[in-house]
């Protein structure tokens, strides 16, 4: 959801809305938002590989790469790259939940 609140920094500001870009300046914002995103996936990698899925593990982490490679051009101009960053980081975020769900459907309760 901070990745939605680039765009609207100045206008934030006027109206009182206290988004994250506005509190912490759009630097700061971004970064929080790449570690909130990558370290519960960090946690997904290591959960699945405990509880025997290791192919998915490597799946969710080769997405977690991908992601890791696509941070810097979010963080070199976060106004600017939120919205691809949006497209490609996000959508890779989500392909690797439906890979841990794809994980754990299967698993024994």
């Amino acid at each position: 959801m901070t990745l939605n609140d680039f765009k609207s920094i100045e206008g934030d500001k006027r109206m009182g809305v206290r988004s994250l870009p506005v509190q912490l300046g759009p630097e700061r914002a971004a970064r929080m938002a790449c570690w909130f995103m990558a370290l519960p996936q960090v946690v997904v990698v290591a959960l699945l590989a405990h509880w025997g899925a290791p192919w998915h593990a490597l799946v969710v982490a080769g997405l977690l790469g991908a992601q890791f490679l696509a941070m810097p051009r979010l963080l070199r101009d976060p106004r600017g790259q939120a919205p691809w960053y949006n497209a490609v980081g996000v959508l890779l975020s989500v392909l690797g939940m439906m890979v841990a769900a794809f994980a754990v459907r299967g698993m024994p309760v």
